[in-house]
């Protein structure tokens, strides 16, 4: 992958992180609120469309480029790590950054109807790994093994 498919994926799992985080918030809604705050699910408290299909369209375009190099054979093996790496690295930042921007959304430009609206995360809503409390701010856990990996990652690519 050369660094302008590189850059071309990044900005794609980003927008798409943005899009599917805009339509889950708006549109997939229960009697007007969102689905998100109406069903909890059993399985690391992550709704069962988030499991299917966001996480895997997710991975399918963070993937995307490394898929396409090994069926057209443009990929030796010295440099399949250093892509499989990269894609999972855009794929850890698309799905921190969807969930990321439901709750930004849920915060600064929430529906009328809905009955978490104003709030960032609350303690309800912590996922398996739990919430810590930064500057007064709930955020979880797993953002603080995600972000710094995906950056690290990101600025070794660019450096070798």
């Amino acid at each position: 992958m050369i660094r302008r498919e590189f850059l071309g994926n990044l900005v794609f799992c980003s927008a798409l992180a943005f899009f599917l985080s805009y339509l889950e918030y708006y549109y997939v809604t229960l009697d007007g609120i969102p689905y998100r705050e109406m069903c909890r699910a059993d399985l690391l408290n992550i709704p069962p469309y988030v499991l299917f299909p966001l996480i895997p369209v997710l991975a399918g375009v963070a993937f995307f480029p490394l898929v396409n190099d090994l069926l057209l054979r443009r990929i030796h093996s010295s440099q399949m790590n250093r892509q499989l790496t990269i894609s999972a690295a855009n794929f850890l930042w698309a799905l921190t950054l969807h969930n990321t921007f439901y709750y930004f959304l849920r915060a600064r430009f929430p529906l009328p109807t809905d009955p978490l609206a104003g709030l960032w995360i609350t303690p309800g809503e912590a996922p398996l790994l739990g919430l810590v409390n930064l500057l007064g701010i709930l955020w979880p856990t797993w953002y603080f093994a995600t972000i710094p990996a995906t950056i690290s990652i990101y600025v070794a690519c660019h450096v070798s």
